[in-house]
């Protein structure tokens, strides 16, 4: 059920709406398989609020001014957006939840210049501790929305994720990621890390919306 209250705010705001195809390569640790899967999600972001929509623990919507649900979501509840939660429980979305969140809807998280960020795959729980991040490197694109363009965040030296835009693309003031690229790090032993994963985002469709998508469901499908 949509509350009266959040439907008006959502109705008077602005939203772009995503379409993203999101495709993660897992390296195996121990032999020599790279596991692969493309996904399909969709994302409406505002200034202060944003839906994803295909993650497979379900929809997820966030507002700085509600924690209503919209159209039967779930709701995060968190001042700034931050989808990840700490050591001992599951991030509140899964790995191309996370990755569509970093790409499109964490220009709030980011303009608070707090540490936190979670990483795509929350494997680091059981290597890491939960004050792991020493440092970052940050780039944002210069308007309201404030998405990251390079990121870089250390452990230490060691760099645990990095994150790069190679082509954007403009909708009004706004400027998204139209393809980006990422990779996550663990630890394997002292002093030696490897990599875990890596993925590949790119924009399908953008288009302005006056309202939240209550849009259909997405699956995912495995790559060719």
């Amino acid at each position: 059920m949509v509350t009266a209250s959040l439907w008006l705010q959502c109705a008077e705001a602005q939203f772009v709406h995503v379409t993203a195809e999101v495709e993660t390569a897992f390296w195996e640790s121990s032999g020599p398989s790279v596991h692969t899967k493309t996904w399909t999600m969709e994302c409406d972001v505002g200034t202060s609020s944003w839906r994803i929509t295909g993650d497979p623990f379900g929809n997820l919507s966030w507002s700085s001014s509600s924690n209503s649900v919209v159209g039967g979501d779930r709701v995060l509840e968190s001042k700034d957006g931050n989808p990840g939660r700490p050591v001992g429980k599951a991030d509140s979305l899964s790995v191309p939840g996370n990755i569509s969140w970093l790409a499109f809807c964490s220009g709030t998280f980011l303009g608070q210049k707090g540490k936190g960020l979670p990483l795509p795959s929350d494997l680091w729980k059981e290597y890491l501790p939960q004050s792991w991040q020493t440092s970052e490197r940050l780039t944002r694109f210069s308007d309201e929305l404030g998405l990251p363009e390079r990121l870089v965040l250390y452990h230490n030296s060691q760099p645990v994720l990095q994150y790069r835009v190679t082509l954007t693309t403009n909708l009004g003031d706004y400027t998204f990621p139209r393809e980006f690229y990422l990779a996550q790090y663990i630890p394997v032993a002292t002093n030696a890390w490897e990599l875990h994963m890596t993925a590949k985002g790119r924009i399908l469709a953008i288009a302005e919306s006056g309202q939240m998508s209550r849009g259909s469901e997405h699956t995912d499908s495995s790559a060719k």
